[in-house]
């Protein structure tokens, strides 16, 4: 790239509106960005169906199909492909188009309260809809819905219904048409599989209207936003009067009692003092029956999407739940339904707020989980009582050390404020890295007006026709409808000018610029520069200061040519022109600059209450004096210099000519003068919330009472992100940009985090590999000090900036390439610097630790020999006797930079409908079923505390109970007994003969009397027979042993397969430990084991693939302290039938019996040796269960999936017997049969709140 002249002016101002503002160079740069633009188009790809931009075709097929294709099998299908259920299909083009309302009323799930608020005059008369998201979804049997039944909750001003323009808000939506209901039901019944036996209600369906709205039916509550009886011109009077915003709040943990509670209250069922009473027209029709296990939306088992979007799923095709030979994750699957060619998923107005909660809630369940890992290994299990002690002190260590963990892990979930904190001490590193940027500057949209923009929307043609009034109209509606256009658009045009414009006019070299979402919902960006040739910030000398004016000023103004400029009738909209056929003059930057540029204060933006005053002024201190040259000034309260413009408008905001005649919407560009500013400018834009938030400590003490007493970590951190989460609701070109993959933060450097605690608190952590899976990975500064030999004199900060390590071997090292730009460095913590502070000594030992080589953290002290006491005093000598590269983490005594105190009053923000406030409002209802929140809190709650329990005193006076030991009283007197059912000995002849060798050795040995001790494996398939041959052999067993305890004993590793053989887990009858931690038992312990196995000979250990090295060493020792007197053999002599199948599950934090590696663990070692003692096998080779030739596809498929090698047939035949193949007849046929599920905690669901279906 050409390096430009920094100091290169723009033409001069001639008072001739005809010339053209811009130099030569300028214009070609601008014409070739509007190139770029005109030439964008979106793209079709003939085999995923998609249509978009950027696609990089070749013969018709995407790169992203290439690359999803490249190694395909033979018998695999395409990727994106109806074969691989990808392909959505498309809408019959006889079924009518419905409204919001009307698809509620028919859809069989629903998964989130809509909020609709008739919106005051601070909010531009637009009506507001809030999605309030949850988890699970009641499945509907019966329809349609009736308009009361619906989530829908509208709120609205008291004096609403005297301004006609605020009644009418939402009326569209609430349209309803019989017939148009009856056709898709219909349609539905015949074509879609989840519609299948449902009813279809003509009672219901009769009261419905022929064609009219329901909004007078839906719950109806007044809030306290008076209107003025004056509420003057409305803006774009051309827009439909019904035309609203919406937007999500996203909502990882709510509890469904309780959102049916808050629907049943505000819907007048209870009868609230300011709450309407349901029409009695509704009484006398049955309620639509409701499935009893509602719908979980990440169970993978049960259809969601397809169900509760019917009109984008008619046939039912493609939800993301179906089976696929090829699967793809969820970020993918929403990728390619909102790209999809018809567009219909996109223009859903609720569709992507839906799969953007649960998108965020796949990943925060991820994080939650992640952080209990990570942090329990490193500290340890924690209790609830271990919480509620670190937060009796919230700002106490502990409580900060955990709050600081949890929001390192919630900085990984886009948008959220520890999110947003992260980018913002990101950006301070670049400033410490790269020293002062050149300039700040703020990109904001004309979404209404871009002829880029709407190119590629429907209706363009008629769009440039209309005069602007009505296509202001036009516009709104298509922004509304194409979000994702819209997103997007935004998100390549600032691309674009940046990599063409910026970065040439001003020799950018480095950039970082983030997104935002204001007003509307419309996109903004926000970027700092670094420029080759700005000018030096050193401004507190006077000369540098003139220097830093005179250079600015060719590049910023607030120069009007038309300050005194009145918009001319019928003139037209220059943002809105094609730029490469409109002649570059002066009188276009006028009317740019006259519509864009000028400020206009109101209350609702920029006027604010200065603190200790009532004087209102500008936050932007506007408006400003007229000056004719430019200056360097230091405003009231600022401790950094501020660049201003030559102007002759007061109310003009800086602006440069090439910027904004080629951004064609409001630019802000001021220059940077200090790093002061940049401190204060990251922490206004980048850290930077819509309403005042509450700090962390005290988001804790708020979640507490609800952290549940079964994992109280993981429940407490999964809150604090959820908390963290729904601080603000989300709009719809933001939620666009985030589903399409779309960067919320960009920056040229790499970032690389650089823990600077001390070695001993890093330790090894966890990190995420996709959404669910774990992995142990080596810290960098381990890999820094465990080095090749070759790199011996290399320091950690060359290390940390220029050099990659390989993730496969850690012993090959590679130089960044030279076109690569070193790392910009994040340190955390940065300790205090001065020399008073008590962090001093850790700051020294950080910058020993990056600018000596060293192999051990504790050679920090030692330099040329010599150890010094302290850090502090061995750097000192490294100061005054070394000279390192500057590490970018301070110097000792610098003054710290923290941004500026504000000088005006918070803004002020409508409170906001937050879904805590609506949950703490169903709580208090009466008649609302508990939650399992609400049974942890038993007996913490105030009314418990309060409450008088004296005459409860005394009621249960059992003394197990008083004393504590009840239920070991009740097993006491009910010993379970290791008999099993009496079984004829004709029963063996049926054994086949794997089986009867197996029995036959046991029944002849226990009845010849020998001693001899026999260890033998019993391996075998699923449905081989291995629980029934141990079921006849324990029977005769016991037969033979007469009036004698029974001779056998059964054990498994699990509660589960212990219980399948009628047996005890290992743990509980050899009390081993659960940890790693294994003691010898008590002389008191041993004695009741004795007790217990005095007459056992056999014991049979099931499920072996379960079982670990470990456990078989602590199973040996255990058995070898049972039984002394053959304490010198294996097992303590007792004979082992060790049974299972080792193609089944694996150990947990184990490793496996067959393990044939290195071992360390003593315990290991020792279980290894105990295991190679089993010197016989008996192999069960013939299927018994799934007998006859209709299961002989059945059988196959079990054998193909026990060795990992499915067939593409077998996977065909169990793809079509998975629950959301299902029809609820099918699925009622299920009820009595056991569920198997993949965690305890969905095991535990139902029983507690029912919100998750079969696994």
């Amino acid at each position: 790239m050409e390096r430009r002249d920094f100091e290169l002016p723009d033409p001069d101002w001639m008072r001739d509106l005809s010339h053209c503002p811009l130099s030569d160079r300028d214009k070609e740069l601008l014409e070739k960005f509007w190139t770029e633009l005109e030439n964008d188009r979106m793209e079709h790809c003939a085999r995923c169906q998609e249509t978009w931009f950027d696609m990089g075709l070749k013969g018709g097929i995407c790169k992203r199909c290439i690359a999803r294709d490249k190694n395909k099998k033979e018998d695999e299908p395409w990727f994106f492909s109806a074969e691989n259920q990808l392909d959505f299909g498309l809408i019959p083009a006889f079924l009518p188009q419905l409204t919001i309302v009307e698809e509620m009323l028919i859809a069989r799930v629903h998964v989130f309260v809509n909020v609709m608020q008739v919106r005051g005059q601070q909010y531009k008369y637009r009506g507001h809809i809030v999605h309030f998201l949850r988890d699970v979804g009641k499945v509907y049997s019966q329809l349609p819905l009736l308009p009361p039944e619906l989530d829908v909750i509208l709120l609205r001003p008291p004096t609403a219904s005297e301004h006609a323009h605020l009644n009418r808000q939402f009326r569209r939506q609430f349209r309803v048409r019989r017939r148009c209901l009856q056709e898709w039901l219909n349609f539905l019944s015949n074509n879609h599989p989840g519609y299948r036996g449902i009813t279809v209600c003509q009672k219901r369906m009769s009261v419905l209207p022929e064609d009219g709205d329901v909004l007078d039916q839906v719950a109806t509550a007044a809030v306290t936003d008076p209107l003025s009886a004056n509420l003057g011109n409305i803006e774009n009077d051309d827009v439909e009067p019904d035309e609203v915003d919406q937007s999500a709040v996203p909502d990882l943990l709510p509890e469904d009692t309780e959102m049916e509670a808050l629907r049943s209250h505000v819907l007048g069922e209870e009868r609230g003092e300011h709450l309407p009473v349901r029409p009695s027209t509704q009484h006398q029709l049955e309620m639509p029956d409701i499935r009893r296990t509602p719908i979980n939306e990440f169970n993978h088992s049960q259809a969601l999407l397809s169900l509760a979007f019917p009109t984008l799923f008619p046939r039912g095709q493609a939800d993301f739940v179906e089976p696929r030979l090829r699967p793809i994750k969820y970020a993918d699957y929403i990728q390619h339904a909102l790209r999809w060619h018809d567009g219909r998923f996109a223009r859903h107005p609720t569709f992507r707020f839906v799969v953007f909660n649960t998108l965020m809630r796949a990943q925060a369940r991820a994080k939650s989980s992640y952080f209990v890992k990570e942090y329990q290994q490193r500290q340890g299990l924690i209790t609830r009582d271990d919480l509620l002690e670190a937060f009796q002190n919230p700002e106490s260590a502990e409580a900060q050390q955990l709050l600081n963990s949890i929001n390192r892990q919630t900085a990984q979930l886009r948008g959220t404020r520890p999110y947003w904190y992260r980018k913002r001490r990101e950006l301070e590193s670049y400033a410490y890295n790269l020293d002062c940027p050149g300039a700040f500057i703020t990109f904001s949209p004309a979404d209404l007006h871009w002829r880029s923009l709407y190119q590629h929307l429907p209706q363009f043609q008629d769009w440039q026709e209309l005069p602007e009034q009505q296509r202001m109209g036009m516009s709104s509606k298509l922004l509304r409808d194409n979000p994702h256009i819209a997103a997007w658009h935004f998100y390549r045009r600032f691309g674009l000018f940046r990599d063409i414009v910026l970065k040439q006019k001003f020799n950018v070299t480095d950039y970082w610029n983030r997104y935002e979402w204001q007003g509307r919902g419309s996109s903004h960006c926000h970027g700092l520069f670094w420029m080759d040739g700005a000018p030096s910030v050193d401004l507190e000398n006077e000369h540098l200061r003139k220097e830093f004016a005179r250079i600015w000023r060719f590049h910023v103004t607030a120069f009007n040519p038309e300050p005194a400029r009145v918009r001319q009738q019928g003139e037209g909209n220059p943002l809105a022109v094609n730029p490469l056929q409109h002649p570059l003059t002066f009188q276009w930057l006028s009317q740019v600059l006259n519509r864009c540029q000028r400020h206009h204060c109101s209350e609702t933006y920029c006027l604010r209450k200065k603190k200790g005053s009532e004087e209102i002024s500008c936050r932007f201190f506007f408006p400003r004096d007229t000056r004719d040259t430019a200056d360097v000034v230091r405003r009231q309260g600022q401790s950094y210099f501020s660049f201003e413009a030559a102007r002759n408008d007061s109310l003009m905001n800086h602006y440069n000519r090439c910027l904004s005649l080629g951004w064609l919407a409001n630019i802000d560009i001021s220059p940077c003068t200090s790093l002061q500013a940049v401190i204060n400018y990251a922490a206004k834009y980048c850290s930077k919330m819509e309403k005042r938030t509450d700090s962390y400590a005290s988001m804790g003490r708020q979640i507490l009472p609800y952290v549940s007493h079964q994992n109280p970590l993981l429940s407490f951190a999964s809150r604090l992100m959820n908390k963290l989460l729904t601080e603000r609701d989300f709009s719809g070109q933001e939620i666009c940009h985030v589903l399409l993959n779309c960067e919320l933060q960009e920056g040229t450097r790499v970032i690389r985090a650089v823990d600077c605690r001390p070695y001993e608190q890093q330790g090894r952590s966890l990190r995420l590999q996709g959404d669910h899976d774990d992995a142990e990975v080596v810290g960098i500064y381990e890999k820094y000090l465990s080095r090749p030999p070759l790199h011996e004199e290399l320091t950690y900060l060359d290390f940390l900036a220029n050099w990659n390590t390989s993730k496969r071997d850690g012993r090959k090292w590679t130089r960044w390439s030279r076109q690569a730009k070193p790392r910009v460095l994040y340190y955390f913590p940065r300790y205090k610097s001065n020399h008073q502070h008590h962090q001093y000594d850790d700051f020294c030992r950080v910058k020993l630790m990056l600018a000596h080589p060293h192999r051990d953290p504790n050679e920090l002290r030692k330099i040329n020999g010599v150890e010094y006491n302290s850090y502090a005093s061995a750097a000192e000598f490294c100061y005054g006797n070394h000279r390192h590269p500057d590490d970018y983490y301070g110097t000792p005594n610098a003054e710290e930079r923290r941004p500026d105190p504000d000088e005006f009053e918070e803004e002020f923000h409508e409170p906001d409908l937050l879904e805590e406030d609506w949950l703490e409002l169903a709580r208090q209802l009466p008649d609302c079923p508990p939650s399992q929140e609400a049974i942890d809190l038993l007996g913490r709650r105030d009314i418990d505390i309060q409450y008088d329990w004296t005459p409860h005193v005394g009621r249960y006076a059992d003394p197990g109970i008083v004393q504590g030991d009840y239920w070991r009283q009740r097993i006491e007197q009910n010993r379970l007994y290791m008999d099993v059912e009496d079984m004829p000995l004709e029963v063996r002849d049926a054994l086949n003969p794997e089986q009867r060798i197996v029995y036959d050795t046991f029944i002849g040995h226990f009845q010849c009397g020998s001693e001899e001790q026999i260890l033998l494996h019993v391996d075998g398939g699923g449905g081989t027979g291995k629980s029934y041959m141990i079921k006849v052999l324990s029977s005769h067993l016991q037969r033979l042993a007469g009036n004698r305890p029974s001779p056998i004993w059964r054990a498994a590793p699990t509660g589960v397969a212990s219980n399948q053989i009628m047996g005890t887990t290992l743990h509980s009858l050899l009390r081993l430990p659960m940890d790693r931690a294994f003691t010898e038992l008590s002389p008191a312990d041993a004695n009741a084991i004795q007790k217990k196995l005095r007459d056992v000979r056999y014991l049979v250990i099931d499920e072996k693939s379960m079982l670990g090295l470990r456990q078989l060493s602590w199973i040996d020792k255990r058995l070898r302290q049972v039984f002394p007197a053959r304490a010198a053999e294996f097992f303590g002599g007792i004979s082992i039938i060790l049974v299972g199948d080792f193609f089944q599950l694996p150990p947990i934090a184990n490793k496996p019996l067959y393990f044939d590696g290195p071992l360390k663990d003593l315990h290991e070692v020792s279980g290894q040796t105990a295991y190679r003692a089993f010197n016989h096998t008996v192999f069960l080779k013939k299927v018994q269960r799934q007998q006859g030739d209709d299961q002989a596809g059945f059988r196959l498929a079990l054998e193909e999936l026990r060795g990992l090698k499915l067939s593409i047939e077998s996977w065909k035949l169990l793809s079509q017997r998975v629950q959301v193949k299902l029809s609820q007849r099918e699925e009622d046929t299920f009820d009595a049969a056991l569920r198997i599920y993949s965690k305890k905690a969905r095991a535990v669901c139902p029983t507690t709140k029912s919100s998750n279906l079969v696994g």
